[in-house]
């Protein structure tokens, strides 16, 4: 078993369809990058919200 996990993985989910104040302070560089940057000022405390739809994701190529 393989299991590849990064920073994303400490994150919850966030966008339009989670309701207001739920909407992503961290997204990633590009769609395939795991390198994240901050959509605003993140105070202690704050939950870290990113957005999975902003991934691109081709289910066909791991048989899905």
């Amino acid at each position: 078993m393989v299991c590849s996990l990064n920073i994303s993985s400490l994150m919850n989910s966030g966008g339009v369809e989670f309701g207001p104040g739920r909407m992503p302070n961290a997204l990633p560089r590009t769609e395939l990058s795991g390198v994240f940057y901050a959509t605003r000022d993140i105070a202690e405390g704050d939950e870290i919200l990113t957005d999975y739809d902003a991934y691109y994701t081709n289910w066909g190529l791991i048989g899905l």
